[in-house]
């Protein structure tokens, strides 16, 4: 009896697969709004933000915001439209992260930037995997609320 039980654990302990995860960075100009069809709730606060996500394929919706003070001490806050990504095979354990390609240097340039930006998936070793182009009538309500935490786990694996 006792051998049928040692075996039935041992059995099942190989059966479960170990929780796998990777980790995505996004600057403070990329706001990642939803992970697979989920909406993310990322703090408004964060310089860079770190993310969990399951290895293997995702689906990423982000969007550029950038903040801007002028000289006569008015502000404005651009904001684009949701860019969806699907990314290439993420690797368990590795690093990724998100970056604008052809980022704005000014004003006048991230005015027109905002209507198709252009975010990029990199991995650890700086190369570009994927990236995506947004259009202007990209606008899917995404709301969050806001969240100070060092990384946000938005993995849908059970951890063992």
């Amino acid at each position: 009896m006792n051998l049928r039980i040692a075996i039935a654990a041992a059995t099942l302990m190989g059966t479960t697969s170990v929780f796998s995860a990777v980790t995505l960075t996004a600057p403070e100009e990329i706001k990642i709004v939803a992970v697979n069809e989920q909406e993310v709730n990322s703090g408004l606060l964060r310089k860079n933000q770190n993310y969990k996500l399951d290895a293997g394929v995702n689906t990423i919706s982000v969007r550029y915001t950038e903040f801007f003070q002028h000289h006569d001490n008015s502000h404005d806050i651009l904001k684009s439209g949701i860019v969806t990504m699907k990314t290439s095979e993420l690797k368990d354990g590795e690093s990724y992260h998100l970056a604008l390609i052809n980022a704005p240097k000014d004003f006048n340039e991230a005015q027109r930037y905002k209507d198709q930006p252009i975010i990029g998936l990199y991995d650890a070793k700086q190369q570009l995997l994927v990236q995506q182009a947004g259009t202007k009538d990209a606008s899917t309500p995404w709301f969050g609320n806001s969240i100070l935490s060092k990384t946000l786990d938005l993995t849908t694996k059970p951890k063992t």
